[in-house]
């Protein structure tokens, strides 16, 4: 089991990138704006979906989402917030970016190795400390800022003494996406499948069995040919013997057979040579 990566920030959309399937099983996203997350699953694709300890946080700056952007965007607020709060970047994950002047939604995530752990009540801390006491960010204005839900009086958002006085800076934006597409309270998940057409599946099927039928000719051919050369070598093995057999048979009817025997090796007359020689000897 290996941890899967969102996809890219998708920065003409404002948002993370489509789940396309580019990177296998497991490819994801979450839309925090509309609290959608998706995720790509593959016949024989396992999920494991693990909660991770983790704080939201939000701040809302005075600059528009453009000039966001043109600041460097996702990538360099990531960098920057890091350095603010003694992590690092890659702890941070940014969910939404949208108007209003600029909202940014994120949170930091606990690390996946104990001996890397975070102090997330610290980090909590050193970001409400941060915001009350920081004038600008990315060289805006910082208008609100959020932690786990709860307000934080910042240079620019004027005195909160009591929870009545507080005034969430995002309550007009959520109206507006409220009137604009109303959410269901509910989980809705919703399965889309990778279609095709009955004529694109025809033709895989047809192309399946060519291939099918080609692999078998192949087979039965190569099957022939062994077939072919055993039977050659078979008929030239019994040619060879019958030629053999044949001038053997005429050797014996001609008696070279009887002179090719007599003209053998016999101990014996090499024997009698040998005594014979020496009877000479005596004599002599």
């Amino acid at each position: 089991m290996h941890l899967v990566e969102p996809t890219d920030w998708d920065h003409s959309a404002e948002t993370w990138g489509a789940v396309t399937g580019q990177r296998g099983c497991g490819e994801n996203r979450y839309e925090g704006v509309i609290n959608r997350l998706q995720f790509w699953l593959e016949p024989g694709c396992r999920l494991h979906v693990i909660p991770r300890d983790a704080i939201m946080l939000g701040i809302r700056m005075e600059f528009t989402v453009a000039e966001f952007y043109a600041q460097g965007g996702v990538t360099v607020f990531a960098d920057r917030m890091a350095a603010v709060l003694g992590i690092h970047a890659s702890d941070i994950k940014v969910v939404s970016v949208y108007e209003g002047s600029t909202i940014v939604d994120f949170f930091v995530t606990q690390a996946e190795d104990l001996r890397d752990a975070l102090d997330l009540d610290k980090v909590e801390e050193t970001f409400v400390e941060a915001m009350e006491v920081l004038d600008e960010f990315m060289g805006s204005p910082i208008l609100n800022a959020v932690h786990s839900g709860v307000q934080i009086a910042t240079k620019h958002s004027g005195e909160i003494e009591t929870v009545e006085d507080v005034v969430n800076l995002w309550d007009d934006v959520i109206q507006e996406i409220e009137s604009d597409e109303p959410r269901d309270q509910d989980i809705s998940i919703e399965v889309v499948y990778r279609t095709q057409t009955q004529g694109e599946g025809d033709e895989h099927s047809r192309g399946m069995v060519t291939a099918y039928i080609i692999m078998l000719l192949a087979l039965i051919v190569i099957i022939i040919v062994v077939m072919l050369i055993v039977c050659f070598y078979n008929r030239i093995a019994i040619k060879i013997n019958i030629e053999k057999t044949a001038e053997r048979t005429n050797d014996h009817k001609e008696g070279k057979l009887e002179r090719r025997m007599s003209l053998q090796y016999d101990p014996k007359d090499d024997l009698g040579d040998i005594y014979s020689s020496k009877g000479s000897a005596r004599h002599s």
